[in-house]
């Protein structure tokens, strides 16, 4: 059986909390790598966020 390599760009952020402008830098930044898969981490908040966004619709479900 042959695996599939699986690339995800990471970004941390240390921000009071996620806004639409880091979700939209990130979505650049795939459509800049190509990437399929990106994680936004905020570390800055009460409690970490994230946010987990594909350059391409995905025909699977996806879990955390």
């Amino acid at each position: 059986m042959k695996r599939k390599r699986v690339v995800v760009l990471g970004e941390l952020k240390a921000n009071q909390s996620l806004a639409k402008p880091h979700q939209v830098q990130l979505v650049n930044y795939l459509t800049a790598t190509g990437f399929n898969e990106d994680v936004l981490l905020n570390f800055g908040a009460e409690r970490l966020e994230f946010k987990k966004k594909f350059r391409l619709p995905r025909s699977e479900p996806v879990s955390l």
